[in-house]
């Protein structure tokens, strides 16, 4: 009985002892926040030059422009020309 004790004492500290565990879980955890926040950031770049896009839109339609138009619509292409230089 004493055998099967020792034995059993034994085992528990070798055979059957749980390993412990490693941090693993970090990288991945912080790669897929990276990869959520690059998805967001491209979804808001989208979502921006399609406003702006409407924006010049609506003032090429227009048959003639005021100066204050004109100099909204150079900043627009400016401002999507930045950022579709910045989606590359």
């Amino acid at each position: 009985m004493a055998v099967l004790i020792i034995l059993s004492f034994l085992l528990s500290f070798t055979l059957f002892r749980h390993p412990s565990e490693k941090k693993v879980h970090q990288p991945v955890t912080r790669g897929v926040q990276e990869g959520f926040d690059q998805i967001t950031s491209i979804a808001t770049s989208i979502r921006q030059s399609l406003e702006l896009r409407r924006m010049v839109d609506s003032l090429s339609a227009k048959k003639q422009l005021t100066p204050t138009d004109s100099v909204l619509l150079d900043s627009t292409l400016d401002r999507l020309s930045r950022l579709k230089q910045s989606l590359k």
